[in-house]
């Protein structure tokens, strides 16, 4: 009766959480009338998957898959610099300065990358996906 009970508890929570995280169907609902937000959705599995394959390609020594990696990215900048945050509408200029950064760091890791200085690579691309973090965390 205690595993059931616990099994019931967990599932109850895993389904609230997700729906937390995505503010309900309203939520993505209101960005198919925005394209820009929409454009940003769409790309986030890629995203994550260029992520992953950074990570890959650091830990292997791999600079040019790096770059190839980064650079699909580094190509949604100029949109994510567009973007407008779902929440602190009244902070454009963080949104901006986070956005850059996130860009800055991108570009530091593939420089360093095709130097060959991994080690000074992986921290760049930590600071990178810090800002993703910082990002979502105030502004999703």
């Amino acid at each position: 009766m205690k595993k059931i009970i616990a099994i019931t508890f967990s599932a109850v929570l895993l389904i609230q959480s997700g729906a937390f995280a995505h503010e309900g169907e309203k939520h993505e609902k209101k960005h198919k009338a925005n394209a820009q937000m929409q454009k940003l959705h769409d790309m986030m599995p890629m995203f994550a998957a260029a992520q992953a394959n950074v990570e890959k390609a650091l830990e292997k020594g791999d600079s040019a898959s790096v770059e190839a990696e980064a650079g699909k990215m580094l190509a949604t900048a100029p949109d994510l610099k567009k973007a407008k945050p779902h929440k602190n509408l009244k902070l454009p200029k963080t949104f901006r300065n986070i956005a850059a950064g996130f860009e800055s760091d991108l570009k530091e890791t593939v420089e360093l990358a095709k130097k060959g200085d991994f080690t000074k690579a992986k921290a760049a691309f930590q600071k990178a996906e810090a800002k993703c973090t910082e990002c979502h965390a105030k502004f999703r």
